[in-house]
C-alpha cells in the first residue's frame, strides 16, 4: 500500500534556515529596510527558543511584500536559489527519497516556507506535491495577504488533510521527516516520525518516545 512522505524543508532537506539566509539577501540588494531585518532576526532567535508568536510574524512578514509583482519575486527568490540554496540539500536526501520512490511512496514537502522556494526545491528534487505557505496576489501583484490556514505548526496537519483527501491516502499512516520542535503535531499523528537533526526540545521529546533521529550531514560547498 503506498503511504505518504512528508518532508519539512529548513533544517531538514536543507542544512539551512533559508528564511534567514533570505532576509539578509532581501536587505543587502535593498528591498527591507534595517529595521525589518533587526526585527526578523530578533524573531528567529524567540523562534529558536519557542518564544515566538509565529503566525503572527508571518501575517506581518507578508504584509512586507505588499505590491512586489509576483514575477519579481520568482525571479529573486530563483537567484537566491541558484547563488546559495541550491548548495544546502543535505547529501542523504537523495538516497531517502530514490527509498521511499522504490516503495511507490508519494513525496510532498511540508514547509512554512514560501512557495516560491518550495517549488523551486520540489522541481529540482523530483517531489510532486508542495504544501507551504502562500500569499495572495490580485492580477500579479501580491496584496501582502497570506492565504489561510497558515502551514505552520498544527496547522500543517490541516494541509496534510487536504493532500491525503485528493490522494485517497491516509497521511497518518505515512512518514513525516523534520528537524523542529514546532511541528511535534504532525510528528505525533503519523505512523512513522523522522527526526532529523533536531533542535534541543526535539532531542528530548524524541527520545522521550523512542522516535528515530538521524543526525544528516552538513554539504560541502565548494
Amino acid at each position: 500500500m503506498s503511504k505518504l512522505v512528508l518532508l519539512d524543508l529548513d533544517r531538514t532537506i536543507l542544512a539551512c534556515n533559508s528564511a534567514q539566509w533570505w532576509i539578509k539577501r532581501e536587505w543587502k540588494l535593498g528591498y527591507i529596510t534595517t529595521w525589518q531585518l533587526l526585527k526578523t532576526l530578533g524573531w528567529l532567535t524567540l523562534y529558536h527558543w519557542g518564544k515566538a508568536d509565529v503566525q503572527t510574524f508571518l501575517r506581518e512578514g507578508g504584509m512586507w511584500m505588499a505590491g512586489t509583482t509576483e514575477s519579481d519575486i520568482q525571479q529573486r527568490t530563483k537567484d537566491f536559489w541558484l547563488e546559495s540554496i541550491e548548495q544546502q540539500v543535505r547529501p542523504e536526501v537523495y538516497a531517502m527519497l530514490d527509498w521511499h520512490r522504490e516503495q511507490g511512496h508519494v513525496l510532498a514537502l511540508l514547509t512554512a516556507s514560501s512557495n516560491y522556494l518550495a517549488d523551486l526545491v520540489a522541481a529540482q528534487l523530483n517531489i510532486p506535491h508542495v504544501l507551504s505557505n502562500r500569499m495572495e496576489s490580485s492580477e500579479g501583484v501580491l496584496t501582502g495577504k497570506m492565504l489561510e490556514p497558515l502551514c505552520f505548526g498544527s496547522e500543517k496537519s490541516v494541509h496534510a488533510e487536504l493532500l491525503s483527501k485528493q490522494l485517497n491516502l491516509d497521511w497518518r499512516q505515512g512518514y513525516f521527516y523534520t528537524d523542529s520542535y514546532s511541528d511535534l503535531p504532525v510528528l505525533e499523528a503519523v505512523q512513522y516520525p523522522k527526526v532529523i537533526c533536531p533542535d534541543q526540545r526535539l532531542v528530548r521529546e524524541a527520545q522521550k518516545r523512542g522516535w528515530d533521529i538521524l543526525w544528516w550531514s552538513e554539504p560541502e560547498v565548494v
